[in-house]
């Protein structure tokens, strides 16, 4: 198993039970039929902290307020979901793409 799916499946338990069930084969299966469309991340994506607040005035004032206890917190949480970048230039990478330098 890639270190992908093991973060997945981490990251989310359900899966992980799905896949002990034999309901999903594995954890990229379940991403590709359903987490996709759940807006589940799909592997661990590194927030550029400072980056990220400058360009979220929202975020900024929310980690501020103890909202949130980092800007990493709230692009897990929400922003994913909300389609907020976590770094500049950021894009998905593709299956057979090498992971970037961590941030």
């Amino acid at each position: 198993m890639s270190n992908y799916q093991d973060w997945y499946l981490k990251r989310y338990p359900d899966v992980a039970a799905a896949v002990g069930s034999d309901v999903v084969a594995d954890a990229q299966q379940h991403y590709c039929e359903a987490g996709y469309f759940e807006h589940r991340i799909p592997y661990q994506i590194d927030v550029d902290e400072g980056w990220y607040v400058a360009q979220y005035a929202d975020v900024q004032a929310a980690v501020a307020n103890l909202v949130f206890n980092s800007a990493q917190e709230h692009f897990e949480k929400t922003g994913y979901r909300e389609g907020r970048y976590p770094y500049a230039g950021f894009a998905l990478r593709k299956r057979d793409d090498k992971p970037s330098a961590k941030r």
